[in-house]
């Protein structure tokens, strides 16, 4: 059986460098309430424009998540498909198990007690107090009475607090940009390429187990999940805002309190992930994408592709590879003396 988890290869690939930060209070209801989410019709941003000679690569730069009520207009972006030779999807991982598909369906009630934290612990007992204190007040918050929670590991406490933050501030992570993109790419019969890398994973019956069983490094995970839910609520709505109204240059200056590599790394970094071949993911995907991106440089006067912000804009990600390789590379509304700079400001949460 192949799953193809195209959730799970943005968060590995996504995530950017830590950025440091100093302490702050809690956001207050008011401050939190100071910027108003857009909706209906929005444009998005504008198109990185990777070049080779007259060859070109145009990138539509995503983020998660986005204005939950807002629809995307993409009317650039239908254009430049419809007058491209290929388009590269985002980067990708699929997984082949060692199991048919009743066999993977019976392994879902072991899948969905992986959550839980072994021995039957609790979060007060893996938290150290004044973060477990933090966790309590934001989960009566956000979540009201929820026990089942609390027996989660705390990587999965997390992502369920801040889901129910995301529903709160009328944000959301469902797909916007490739519903679109694809929709566009079967009109026009557009040859799509998606950058591939295939995981076989075997005795998946053993790994849950042995999952289930393990110790995560995931403390690090909950707490900048709360860092940012305390500080940083304002700046999430913003840079959804940025993105809906196609503000490039507010997207290029804001960043977050870093969230996705700590949850991310916590699973690629564990001894079940390193076992998986999960712990060099982030370099064999994007090693594929960068071969995708030179090909069709290459051969085609005009292709488009998608990835993350992160992907766009940090330093030691995919656009700066192909700049460093001699590649053009503008931002929106730059010209070619006027391309990304070495210091670029990184993103989080792709």
């Amino acid at each position: 059986m192949s799953v193809s988890v195209r959730l799970l290869v943005f968060l590995a690939l996504s995530v950017p460098a830590l950025r440091a930060q100093e302490p702050a209070q809690p956001l207050t209801e008011r401050q939190m309430d100071s910027i108003t989410v857009v909706a209906g019709y929005q444009p998005g941003p504008g198109l990185w424009r990777v070049s080779k000679g007259e060859n070109e690569l145009w990138v539509l730069a995503t983020v998660s998540p986005l204005p939950k009520r807002m629809q995307w207009s993409a009317d650039e972006v239908r254009q430049v498909i419809a007058e491209s030779q290929e388009v590269i999807a985002p980067p990708n991982v699929k997984f082949e198990f060692d199991r048919g598909t009743f066999g993977m369906l019976m392994l879902l009630p072991s899948a969905m007690g992986a959550r839980k934290n072994p021995d039957k612990e609790t979060l007060a007992d893996q938290l150290p107090p004044e973060l477990y204190a933090r966790w309590l007040l934001q989960k009566k918050r956000f979540m009201g009475r929820d026990r089942s929670v609390e027996k989660y590991r705390p990587i999965f406490a997390a992502n369920e607090l801040f889901e129910a933050v995301l529903d709160e501030l009328d944000l959301s992570t469902k797909p916007v940009v490739w519903p679109l993109v694809e929709k566009a790419v079967k009109k026009h019969k557009i040859p799509l390429t998606e950058p591939l890398v295939t995981l076989k994973i075997d005795d998946t019956k053993g790994k849950l187990k042995a999952f289930k069983e393990a110790e995560l490094d995931d403390v690090a995970c909950l707490t900048n999940t709360l860092d940012l839910i305390e500080n940083e609520l304002d700046v999430l709505k913003d840079r959804a805002n940025a993105w809906a109204t196609g503000d490039v240059e507010r997207l290029r200056s804001m960043s977050l309190i870093e969230r996705a590599s700590a949850c991310t790394n916590a699973m690629l970094n564990s001894a079940i992930g390193k076992d998986s071949g999960l712990d060099t993911l982030q370099q064999r995907v994007a090693e594929s994408w960068l071969a995708s991106a030179r090909t069709s440089l290459d051969k085609n006067r005009s292709t488009f592709a998608v990835l993350g912000l992160a992907q766009v804009l940090n330093e030691k990600q995919y656009l700066s590879a192909l700049r460093a390789e001699g590649y053009q590379v503008e931002a929106p509304g730059e010209s070619t003396e006027d391309t990304i700079p070495d210091s670029a400001p990184t993103a989080a949460l792709e």
